[in-house]
């Protein structure tokens, strides 16, 4: 059977999707979550804790330039679309949304900016984008 050409991605309908990034590494090392392929909105982030943090452990959702290389170094100091995340109780937490950096461009790399001591933590954060404007 033949196959089908491929679709460039801006004649794909819209995109709302739910993110679901399982914390279960032993590492404090900031990690890329997703890659925009088009432009996207966040709109919300939260995370379900099961094994705290550290006292004065944080997590900020933030954004890696496009055309700047995904590297942890490059998360740290990307721009912050979340406020930061206490993660040293356990239970549900939800962030607040940076309005006006929570538009992305196709090519921005998402990340998780951990501070303090996290290598027990354990949980799901789960963040909620979009590619189309109100």
């Amino acid at each position: 059977m033949a196959g089908e050409s491929t679709l460039p991605v801006e004649h794909y309908p819209d995109d709302c999707r739910v993110i679901n990034y399982f914390i279960h590494d032993a590492s404090a090392a900031d990690e890329l979550i997703y890659y925009c392929d088009r432009n996207m909105v966040v709109d919300s982030i939260s995370y379900s804790i099961s094994a705290a943090g550290a006292a004065s452990s944080t997590a900020v959702l933030k954004a890696v330039a496009p055309g700047t290389a995904p590297t942890a170094a490059n998360v740290a100091a990307g721009t912050a679309v979340s406020s930061a995340i206490a993660l040293d109780a356990t239970g549900v937490v939800s962030g607040t949304i940076v309005t006006t950096e929570n538009q992305l461009l196709a090519g921005t790399h998402l990340g998780i900016d951990y501070t303090g001591t996290v290598s027990a933590l354990r949980g799901v954060i789960t963040i909620r984008i979009r590619s189309r404007l109100k």
